[in-house]
């Protein structure tokens, strides 16, 4: 993303609202408690896949990589689609190109993630008249964050593909 105005249109195109925004504050101190264990989750169960083993191999995931996976939730779910946020975002696509992590391996990341705040949401919204309101949010949220890192990621494919056309198929 070159432009400011990258960011507004993609907002714009998903539906990004002042009221969405809104959902997902009123969302956001449940998501903050709930964060961490969803985190230890995701990794239990990436690390239950030999493709998981292979990426994570050496690194230690709950130090730095537990730290920074939650301060990009965070992030995202503060709703601050600023430089930092979506500088965020396209570094954590580049990373995941340089890792050679496979796209179906990073949507299943994001398919994980998505699922759990769809069932915390769920429970802690279950009566609520907005329950919609806040699923339709929190799906808007991931899928731009989705946008912004695959983005990334394909434009660091495609800077390189004449040279390196094998990447990452675990």
């Amino acid at each position: 993303m070159s432009k400011p105005q990258d960011i507004t249109r993609r907002l714009v195109l998903l539906g990004i609202t002042d009221d969405t925004k809104q959902n997902i504050s009123t969302f956001f101190p449940t998501f903050t408690a709930e964060i961490d264990g969803i985190i230890k989750k995701f990794y239990a169960h990436i690390l239950s896949f030999p493709e998981g083993k292979e990426i994570f191999s050496g690194i230690d995931i709950r130090g730095s990589l537990e730290r920074r996976q939650k301060e990009h939730w965070i992030r995202l779910f503060s709703c601050r689609f600023d430089a930092q946020y979506t500088s965020s975002a396209i570094r954590v696509g580049q990373a995941h190109f340089e890792k050679k992590i496979a796209p179906y391996l990073y949507l299943a990341g994001y398919n994980f993630f998505h699922c759990e705040l769809i069932q915390l949401i769920s429970k802690t919204y279950a009566k609520s008249i907005g329950l919609p309101s806040m699923l339709s949010g929190i799906t808007r949220l991931i899928t731009l964050d989705m946008d912004l890192a695959l983005s990334a990621y394909t434009r660091e494919y495609w800077k390189r593909a004449p040279f390196d056309l094998d990447v990452g198929d675990r």
